[in-house]
């Protein structure tokens, strides 16, 4: 269990180096062994803590998108093509540029946040908080449940 990748490794290394950075005044006046120890229980702690926190992110992201292919189903099930495409004009005119390609990329071309996310070079966890901010600001002003 660890880092998947350099770019895991190095965030990790960048953490513990930060932490003792902010330790070094106490640590400094201890024997060698002494820092060697705490930099491997303190290097075993951050990583464990990443991978927790990379875990948790994947699960989240992994929800959102079953969310969102459950919502794609329920709106083309739930009227014709007529009324479909009459609904996505009165979305599409309350929506930017940016809120347009989203709503478009994840309902009507199935896509995956991380493939939106790869497609408009943003990070995935953006890409996932500005879908949901579209999804609450549409869900309030159209889909009230009754």
């Amino acid at each position: 269990m660890g880092a998947k990748n350099r770019y895991d490794a190095e965030e990790i290394v960048d953490d513990v180096f930060a932490l003792l950075y902010i330790k070094w005044n106490s640590l400094e006046s201890h024997a060698e062994s002494v820092v060697l120890k705490w930099l491997n229980i303190t290097l075993r702690n951050v990583t464990y803590s990443y991978v927790r926190r990379k875990n948790k992110q994947a699960r989240m992201l992994a929800e959102a998108e079953r969310e969102a292919s459950i919502l794609r189903a329920e709106k083309k099930l739930a009227c014709s093509d007529e009324e479909y495409n009459k609904l996505l004009e009165k979305l599409y005119a309350e929506m930017n540029e940016a809120e347009m390609l989203l709503f478009d990329c994840i309902i009507n071309n199935d896509m995956t946040l991380k493939d939106v996310s790869i497609l408009t070079e943003e990070n995935v966890n953006t890409v996932k908080s500005r879908w949901l901010r579209l999804r609450k600001k549409l869900e309030k002003r159209h889909f009230k449940k009754k």
